[in-house]
């Protein structure tokens, strides 16, 4: 079986519903597998795990995803769910769906404190990124401060919705101009300039000059 394979099978007999429906029950063990279907060997799980640990450190947030289910539920590591709800922002916020529909499953189960650490953890790892060139980073900066995760700051998302429009970014002019209608006069005209002066010290080039 291909690692490609191997990697949906182990998630979907390990970690059953919850990596692919929106029925995440977190408070449920992992369902055993389907008859007749061999059972995964323990090198197969680690090897898998590994996988999903490389790709999520190198941003992939379909593996950030899988690397929390793995923490949430214990497989093959630690059970750590610091660990898991860390990961679980960084991919939400970064675009992935199904991260998006465990999280309000997951943050039910947590202390606040846990889960706003988490986010500060998420946009540490993204203000990194962005800083280094990355625009999709920009962008899932901007997705951080929407209501859907918990901790809204239109101020701060039209600031990064900025940066990321000016980068090219169609999705981010239209949210960048949705949340500008929320803000005062005097809040948009200071938040253009942090922007301005943002663009200039990472991406080289002013866009407004």
């Amino acid at each position: 079986m291909g690692r490609r394979l191997l990697l949906q099978a182990l998630l979907s007999g390990l970690l059953g519903a919850y990596a692919v429906v929106p029925a995440f029950a977190v408070d449920q063990p992992a369902p055993p597998p389907k008859a007749g279907a061999k059972a995964p060997s323990a090198e197969d799980v680690a090897k898998t795990l590994n996988e999903a640990m490389d790709k999520a450190k190198a941003g992939d947030p379909t593996a950030q995803h899988n690397l929390s289910l793995f923490y949430w539920h214990g497989i093959a590591i630690t059970q750590n769910f610091q660990e898991a709800i860390n990961w679980n922002s960084l991919a939400a916020v970064s675009g992935s769906p199904k991260a998006a529909q465990a999280r309000p499953e997951m943050v039910k189960k947590l202390d606040p404190k846990a889960v706003n650490a988490a986010m500060v953890w998420a946009r540490g790892i993204l203000t990194k990124e962005a800083e280094g060139g990355n625009d999709r980073a920009v962008l899932a900066m901007a997705n951080s401060y929407a209501l859907a995760f918990g901790f809204p700051n239109d101020i701060e998302a039209y600031f990064w919705f900025t940066i990321s429009a000016t980068s090219g970014s169609s999705k981010a002019r239209r949210l960048r101009d949705t949340y500008g209608v929320t803000l005062k006069v005097a809040d948009l005209i200071k938040t253009q300039a942090r922007a301005n002066e943002w663009f200039a010290k990472w991406r080289k080039t002013a866009p407004n000059k």
